[in-house]
Parts: C-alpha cells; sequence; structure tokens
C-alpha cells in the first residue's frame, strides 16, 4: 500500500495532501492546470524535497537508495523529453537494467520483451530526436516498467497520444494492476475505474462561439512535399493541400504519421526532399514541446522580448490578462508546470502578431478551463484576419474550433473535408 500523509512541497503544493492507494489499485491526481499534481509524482518518486511522509506499506521511501527506488518505482514525466539520458532508444531502455547490474544478454531479452508490449519494437534503433511525441511517449513507458516496478507514476501523457494508444494503454494498465502493481496518474478529468484524489477545484470551462469571419485567398501551399528521416523510409510522399487567409485548420493523425515534421517544413525548419512550399506572411510556431521557445527567465519577459522583435504595440500585462496567467508573470519560467508552459509559448507567438499560426499539441498539459480559453483567443485571432493550424490529438477541441480537417496518414494527405467526429485517423 502506498500512503501519502500530510505532503507539502515549498510554493508547488502548499495544501497538505494525503491519500492512501492499495495494491492492484489505480488512482488519479485531479486537479487544474497548476496545482501541483506533478510535483506530488515528483514527490513519491523522491525527485524533490518535501514535509510529510511518504511510505510503501511500513517502509519510508526518504530512506531509501536511489538503486531500491530504480528497481520498485517507475516515471514518466509529462515532459518526457526531460527524463531521456540516452541517444537512441534501446540505450534509454537499457539505462534501468543497466544501473541495476543486470548482464548484457538478460538486457537485451528484456529490452525487445518490453518495447514489444508497448508496440514500439520497431522503434529499437531510431535515434529519440527522430521520434513522433506519441512515440517518445512509448519509449518512455517502456524504460519505467522495464524493472517490473512496483509503483508506476504517469504524468499525464494521455494527451500525447492518440485515441486508439491511449485505449491500448489503458488497458495495459488495467492487466498489471492485477498483478498487485499501484498506478498512480496525474489527470484534469476523473477515472471512471479507479480512485480519484482531487488537488483544488477547475474553473467552469468559457463559452466559445467561433466568431464570424471573411475566408481570403490562399496564403499556404503545399504541392507534393516529400521528407523522411531516413532515406529508405520516406515519412511524407507527396503531401499537397492550400489554407486560405482566416480559415482555421486541424490537423489530425497517428503518433509517428508526420504532422510535426510537416510543421516543421512548413515554418522552415526543415527543408523538405522535394515539392514546392508557398508561404504569403509571417508565420509563427509553437512547438510541441514549449521549452524550446524560452530564452529569457520569466513568462514576462519572455512575452516582452517577442514584443520587441515583433516591434508591435503590444502590452505585456493585457496579453498575461487575456491569457490568464498574469499571476505566473514573475515566476522563473521553467518551474512552472507543462500546461502553463504552453500557455506562456502561445502568448510568445501571439506577441509576433503573425500572418499565420502553427500550434503543434495546443491543448497538451491543460484542463478543460485553459482549453476554452485558447479556443476563445484563437477564434478572435482568426476572425482579425490570422490564418491557423494546429496539430491535436483532442477531437473535442477540434470540433468546437476548426473549420476543416485534414489527416495525415501513409505519407498523405487520407482527408480533407469538414470536421467530424467519425474521420478514421
Amino acid at each position: 500500500m502506498l500512503s501519502v500523509d500530510n505532503l507539502t512541497i515549498n510554493e508547488r503544493v502548499k495544501t497538505p495532501v494525503s491519500f492512501l492507494v492499495e495494491n492492484g489499485e489505480i488512482a488519479s491526481l485531479v486537479g487544474p492546470t497548476g496545482s501541483g499534481k506533478t510535483s506530488v509524482l515528483m514527490a513519491i518518486a523522491q525527485l524533490l524535497q518535501y514535509d510529510g511522509s511518504i511510505k510503501l506499506d511500513e517502509l519510508n521511501l526518504k530512506n531509501v537508495d536511489k538503486k531500491w527506488l530504480a528497481r520498485h518505482v517507475g516515471f514518466v514525466l509529462d515532459d518526457v523529453e526531460r527524463q531521456f539520458v540516452a541517444h537512441k532508444v534501446a540505450d534509454e531502455v537499457a539505462f534501468t537494467l543497466e544501473n541495476l547490474s543486470w548482464d548484457r544478454g538478460s538486457i537485451k531479452e528484456r529490452i525487445v520483451e518490453v518495447l514489444r508490449k508497448f508496440n514500439a519494437d520497431y522503434l529499437m534503433w531510431r535515434p529519440l530526436s527522430t521520434l513522433s511525441s506519441g512515440e517518445k511517449v512509448r519509449v518512455a513507458l517502456a524504460s519505467a516498467m522495464v524493472a517490473d516496478p512496483d509503483i508506476l507514476l504517469i504524468d499525464n501523457v494521455f494527451s500525447r497520444i492518440d485515441p486508439p494508444t491511449s485505449k491500448e494503454f489503458m488497458e495495459y494498465m488495467k492487466k498489471i494492476v492485477l498483478n498487485g502493481k499501484i498506478i498512480v496518474t496525474a489527470s484534469y478529468e476523473e477515472m471512471r475505474d479507479g480512485k480519484n484524489i482531487h488537488m483544488g477545484i477547475i474553473k467552469e470551462p468559457l463559452t466559445v462561439d467561433v466568431l464570424p469571419r471573411k475566408v481570403g485567398d490562399v496564403i499556404v501551399e503545399l504541392d507534393g512535399i516529400q521528407y523522411g528521416y531516413r532515406k529508405e523510409e520516406p515519412l511524407l510522399n507527396d503531401v499537397s493541400f492550400k489554407i486560405k487567409r482566416s480559415e482555421i485548420i486541424a490537423l489530425l493523425g497517428r503518433n509517428g504519421s508526420g504532422k510535426s515534421t510537416l510543421s516543421k517544413i512548413m515554418t522552415g525548419l526543415i527543408r523538405p526532399w522535394g515539392g514546392v512550399l508557398k508561404i504569403r506572411g509571417r508565420i509563427a510556431y509553437v512547438p510541441e514541446d514549449p521549452n524550446l521557445l524560452f530564452v529569457k527567465s520569466t513568462p514576462y519577459e519572455d512575452i516582452a522580448f517577442s514584443i520587441k522583435i515583433s516591434k508591435s504595440a503590444m502590452n505585456v500585462e493585457d496579453l498575461l490578462r487575456d491569457l490568464d496567467i498574469l499571476q505566473y508573470a514573475n515566476h522563473p519560467i521553467y518551474s512552472l508546470s507543462r500546461g502553463l508552459k504552453k500557455v506562456v509559448s502561445i502568448a510568445i507567438s501571439l506577441a509576433l502578431k503573425p500572418d499565420i499560426l502553427i500550434i503543434d499539441e495546443p491543448t497538451v498539459g491543460l484542463d478543460n478551463y485553459y482549453k476554452s480559453l485558447i479556443s476563445l483567443i484563437l477564434s478572435k485571432l482568426a476572425s482579425m484576419g490570422v490564418t491557423l493550424m494546429f496539430i491535436t490529438h483532442d477531437i473535442d477541441f477540434a470540433l468546437r474550433l476548426a473549420d476543416r480537417f485534414l489527416v495525415l496518414g501513409n505519407g498523405r494527405i487520407r482527408y480533407d473535408g469538414e470536421p467530424t467526429r467519425s474521420v478514421e485517423l
């Protein structure tokens, strides 16, 4: 049994947290963006200093060594990139076993076995930097489970994976708790099957009405775009579509289908192998990992820097207030939750006054209130003539906001049409 008693963590978790999770049970920490859910999981994994008590049965986890933790506690951060230590997938999954002094032959067998469980064995020799967000989650889960731990901590990673994969992982979680494992997750919504531990109250979502607007001329045009990370395996093959001014496009597809790669091509970060790309206007890009945009120490400084670059008349405090992050204006930017970092990264891009804005996974790490707020802001932008394209696995968000769905699969656009819940990914 995992017991957490009167847990507080400096400025991150001020209200004491207490709960019990029995062997063979799944529990979810449920609370708003920035409520400290990640910090509680990090404390259980002994990655943060804390006040209070955390025990597994009668064992105080403050008193155990790192080797014991590596064997008995598996952890998947919401920022999975932060936990990677190796260059290639196989080396990443092997890392824990190497530190537990497993012999080389047993390590090789276990790597294959655990990657196969997560349908990731085909990634074994791939560099981690070439993986999609969802593929990275598969590898992180494999790494967390490679030593068959007693406790598995999962920090809100399901918003980063496509619905079929999410369902697959949930079934896996249900299987492993049958063997007496303990799973603690962080989420913004209550679980139907499992224990829910509440950490704060999520604000009611705002009412979002997509504002009327006039769609203009073609502002983005792709014709026959081709690209891959290996010559023998093209990821994108003959991708073609057009986007008009003020359109709102949702780019959908399975994990690893090339959505983020396509967005990087559109923003000039990657040069395609072939095809024609035409962009008519100033483009801004919010990557899936918000940390990549930060160049200063606080949200206020980063947004002010973007305003300076764009030479706009925007006001930093107004932008912070519009996105409901004014209270975090002078916080150390890397101390914020992933969701709040995402909101800050969107604010940074808005400050650049783009004609075209591409956002990779705008809702990852956000509760329903912040999702509705982002929808409202983006709707206003589109009504002012800004063209929007966002990559997402959040079908509800896409249906609420998008004019048009583009579905990427097998290297091509498989669907280009009206938003529908029944679209096949």
